[in-house]
């Protein structure tokens, strides 16, 4: 539909809207959804499964369940890994993680969205303290 060709403005409370603003500012969020779901794709190698996938609003999320649980999880453990003690054991949190894919990828049951995004928040949290734990380990060792 041509800009000429939209609806005249119509009346509110508030004064005249344009339908044609309200069309453009619907195509221009679609827009950048597509985009992130493009780049999330391309950049962060998720599937992006609609049935693996959390949705709000009929939109459905950039990545998959899982995905999302690893970036929360990447993200807490930021904040936590500065002040939490660390030790190499951190590391057996990703056999969740590991144990679920693993099982629904051989076909021996399915998983659900929570538990995916549960299993990657651990998995999440555990990548980015180990890694941690390796930087505080390598200083610590250097300096004595």
């Amino acid at each position: 539909m041509d800009f000429a060709e939209q609806e005249k403005p119509k009346m509110c409370s508030t004064g005249y809207v344009k339908a044609v603003d309200i069309n453009l500012k619907r195509e221009d969020g679609m827009r950048r959804w597509i985009k992130s779901m493009e780049w999330f794709a391309r950049h962060w190698g998720c599937h992006q499964m609609p049935e693996r996938s959390f949705s709000f609003r009929n939109y459905q999320f950039p990545l998959c369940a899982r995905c999302t649980g690893i970036i929360t999880g990447e993200i807490v453990s930021l904040f936590f890994s500065f002040f939490a003690p660390l030790s190499w054991k951190i590391i057996l949190l990703l056999i969740p993680m590991a144990i679920d894919g693993f099982t629904q990828l051989r076909g021996w049951r399915t998983s659900t969205n929570l538990l995916r995004f549960i299993t990657g928040l651990l998995g999440g949290y555990a990548i980015i303290a180990f890694l941690f734990w390796i930087i505080k380990f390598t200083i610590y060792s250097l300096l004595l």
